[in-house]
């Protein structure tokens, strides 16, 4: 969706609906609608993914959905649904992905850059985040491992390996109450990388090659720690 976008309007991205919001755009849109991510951001306890709200602290709701984002926009079946903005407003009442509609482009400014995937592999064993670090660097000088909120805030326009490369996991602090939120699902830039020892979600921060232990990876069709077995080798998603 990204790529479509920026092939039309150089360097632009698909919007999410609160970046929309806040575009504050005079063009008509469109009876049929145009298609848009859901916005989401930090919350209370986790995070809110909202179609309503238009603020500077949200960013993409990236979980994959058959019923907001037609499966991450890898589904054209009827019965899944999409998120798209009308004259009426943002809705996903109707909005069926097998609809053919166009995009809505934004390009809201972002710091963070996508460098690539890196051509080595490696299993969930790389001696510490450090050496997850240093194969970014070898091979995109300047670069590091992206955490996964950072990956999806890169609008990112280069389909990911069918079986997956490496991504941390992103956490932020909770609003309102006390602890930190951690998810794969909201590109918010409240989230930063989540650096707790787990063997679920990271390999016990880059150190288990174990086949019962599991890291986040970025696949095609989402950011996903199911399967994503720590003897697997994978390649690295790299960021700067």
């Amino acid at each position: 969706m990204h790529a479509i976008c920026d092939g039309e309007f150089a360097g632009s991205h698909l919007c999410h609906s609160s970046e929309f919001g806040l575009a504050a755009s005079t063009t008509t849109r469109p009876t049929d609608g145009a298609w848009l991510d859901m916005a989401c951001g930090v919350s209370g306890s986790s995070f809110m993914a909202s179609q309503d709200i238009a603020a500077v602290d949200t960013g993409s709701y990236t979980d994959f959905q058959n019923y907001t984002n037609c499966g991450n926009w890898t589904s054209a079946y009827a019965s899944h649904i999409g998120l798209s903005v009308t004259p009426q407003g943002v809705t996903g009442s109707g909005m069926n992905c097998d609809e053919f509609k166009p995009l809505a482009c934004c390009d809201s400014p972002f710091l963070e850059v996508f460098s690539g995937f890196t051509t080595a592999t490696t299993n969930g064993n790389t001696g510490g985040r450090a050496g997850l670090h240093l194969m970014c660097a070898t091979e995109f000088s300047g670069s590091h491992a992206c955490h996964a909120s950072e990956y999806e805030r890169t609008k990112n326009t280069t389909t990911p390996p069918a079986g997956g490369a490496w991504v941390d996991y992103s956490a932020a602090v909770k609003k309102g109450n006390s602890g930190i939120t951690a998810t794969a699902d909201c590109s918010a830039a409240d989230y930063g990388r989540y650096t707790d020892f787990q063997n679920y979600t990271n390999c016990g921060n880059w150190t288990s090659a174990y086949a019962s232990h599991l890291g986040v990876a970025i696949i095609p069709e989402e950011i996903t720690g199911s399967g994503q077995n720590c003897d697997e080798f994978k390649p690295v998603a790299c960021c700067e």
